[in-house]
């Protein structure tokens, strides 16, 4: 490999990285509450506190609403989007 064609590859590698650094810095200002409890979850599991019984429970809890959460969006979304396509068929 020449140091021109490894010099562009160093290049793209630094844009793609600071491209994705813009893209998580943009979806934190958007969901501030989002990246905290993902901050917060990560150390909690990082630092251990899933490994007692009462730490996994609470894990297991907040996982649990996270899930229903995300369901629940997810299909109020879908019929959202079936709704406004039905309407635009009438």
């Amino acid at each position: 490999m020449d140091p021109a064609s490894s010099e562009f590859e160093e290049q793209r590698a630094g844009d793609r990285h600071e491209l994705s650094l813009r893209r998580v810095t943009e979806s934190i200002r958007r969901n501030p509450l989002a990246a905290l409890g993902v901050s917060a979850l990560t150390g909690f599991v990082f630092g251990g506190g899933a490994r007692t019984r009462l730490g996994g429970a609470a894990l297991l809890l907040t996982a649990r609403v996270a899930l229903r959460e995300a369901v629940s969006g997810t299909v109020t979304n879908a019929l959202r989007a079936q709704d406004g396509a039905s309407d635009s068929r009438d």
